[in-house]
């Protein structure tokens, strides 16, 4: 690797890495709080929080120990294993952090559109599904890059997370835009239902505002 060519990775390197830590702060900070607080346990979304947050943790930490390495090796080439080993989890955490998106965005359009039923999605059979579809998307890029292990033991590859699926990259791009796709929707559906609803409040407050008087000066 060239001096100019390792000075920009390095400096690209750097720059995630000083971003990565103060959002390490935040997401601690927001796990913390949710085990501490009693009112924050209780409820489900808040534990979907916490434990995306906790994906994007490690996640996150991956840039700090990219810089590290830069800096002490002078390259971003190692042997596949000893990558496998450094970013297999933070792969598979990252992996299952978007279902958690997808769950935390479906919980709050359920609350928002069925508020009188939202009680009933605390029962296991809701929460295991969760965790079942959160664990299978991320166990299936797992395997994908455990496959990639048994075949390329010893060659050399750019370290990162992503670079773990060599091939798979694509489709791992894209199943994860299509997860923050649907999020997204269910967002956007979420707002169009609460502004619906405040209009409708508003409306039904002029109608009491306006017939009151009237109602009241038939009784005189």
């Amino acid at each position: 690797m060239s001096k100019s060519v390792y000075n920009l990775v390095l400096l690209f390197t750097a720059t995630k890495a000083a971003f990565s830590i103060p959002a390490i702060v935040l997401n601690c900070s927001l796990i913390y709080v949710t085990i501490k607080s009693k009112c924050l346990r209780k409820g489900l979304c808040n534990w979907l929080l916490a434990i995306y947050d906790g994906c994007l943790v490690v996640y996150l930490a991956t840039f700090p120990l990219a810089l590290f390495q830069h800096l002490l090796t002078k390259s971003d080439l190692m042997p596949f294993w000893k990558c496998f080993l450094l970013q297999s989890v933070p792969l598979t955490l990252f992996a299952a952090s978007f279902p958690f998106m997808l769950a935390i965005a479906l919980d709050r359009f359920i609350g928002a559109v069925f508020p009188l039923k939202y009680k009933s999605l605390k029962n296991p059979y809701y929460i295991g599904s969760v965790f079942f579809a959160c664990g299978f998307y991320s166990t299936f890029y797992f395997a994908i890059s455990l496959s990639n292990l048994i075949r390329y033991y010893k060659s050399s590859i750019s370290c990162s997370m992503i670079n773990l699926l060599l091939s798979y990259q694509r489709i791992m791009a894209m199943t994860n835009i299509l997860l923050e796709a649907i999020a997204i929707a269910l967002y956007i559906g979420i707002a169009i239902i609460i502004s619906r609803r405040k209009f409708a409040i508003k409306k039904l407050n002029e109608e009491c505002m306006f017939e009151n008087p009237i109602w009241f000066s038939s009784l005189a």
